[in-house]
């Protein structure tokens, strides 16, 4: 593992030679895809669920913005 994936680990204080330890008993890609895969969901799964629950009213603020925008191109249309 290197370049973005290794930085995407990293930031999650894994460490790198343990991923590519792991990595090298795999015998495919499929192998390898499918345990990169589900370590990265597992990894950021929760870390996205916290950014919504503390950001719920920042997404709904975008969200209302948008459809205001919306409206106001539909208005312009006219």
């Amino acid at each position: 593992v290197q370049g973005t994936l290794a930085d995407a680990y990293e930031f999650t204080g894994i460490s790198v030679d343990g991923i590519n330890a792991k990595l090298a008993t795999l015998n495919t890609h499929a192998e390898r895809e499918a345990f990169i895969r589900s370590n990265l969901i597992s990894i950021y799964s929760g870390a996205a669920n916290a950014y919504e629950r503390n950001n719920a009213s920042l997404l709904a603020y975008h969200q209302s913005q948008a459809q205001m925008y919306i409206a106001l191109a539909q208005a312009g249309r006219v």
